[in-house]
């Protein structure tokens, strides 16, 4: 289910996201360093079975179909009917990353590149309390419960961060579209 949060705001909030089970392998650290704050492996990302990719793109089909056809004002003004040809990245040749951050994981406030049309972050099991995105302008932190989540358009007002408070790891599965999926 999607429910946009605001309608000034290109951001819903995601509810009943089917999550596929699977074990992980957790792969290299990655050392994500954004304005000189160098998180040290706190952010990891996982290896996954094809299958999960599969579920994960069946689970975002209602996302596509709401692009499709969404009338609000503030996707009009940005994309002027675009979107109705959006086609959600095979999964044969696209994948979803799953990420796992531990406590202490943070990532200032930023707007994502001109190239992502937008971000599909979902949790994969029941997070920490508060270490959902955070959307500045709208004062909105996402929901941290397994199958819950946000799509966001990339935008000026989508402005986001994280802050990952622990005690345990954040898992999440995190889908960046791109523009070169409508042209």
């Amino acid at each position: 289910m999607l429910k946009l949060i605001n309608p000034e705001y290109p951001i819903w909030e995601v509810t009943d996201f089917e999550v596929p089970n699977f074990n992980y392998i957790l792969a290299n650290p990655n050392n994500f360093n954004q304005h000189g704050h160098d998180n040290k492996g706190l952010r990891q990302s996982i290896k996954i079975p094809q299958e999960v990719n599969l579920a994960w793109h069946k689970s975002c089909q209602p996302i596509q179909e709401m692009l499709r056809t969404c009338d609000e004002l503030v996707v009009d003004d940005m994309w002027k009917g675009r979107l109705k040809d959006l086609s959600w990245p095979d999964p044969e040749y696209s994948h979803v990353d799953v990420l796992l951050d531990k406590p202490g994981f943070m990532m200032y406030p930023h707007v994502d590149n001109r190239f992502v049309l937008g971000v599909v972050i979902i949790n994969l099991q029941d997070n920490p309390k508060d270490s959902g995105t955070y959307y500045e302008q709208l004062d909105y932190r996402a929901p941290t419960q397994k199958g819950t989540g946000t799509f966001m358009l990339n935008h000026t007002n989508t402005l986001h961060s994280i802050n990952q408070p622990g005690p345990t790891n954040r898992l999440i599965g995190y889908q960046p579209i791109t523009i070169a999926l409508i042209t």
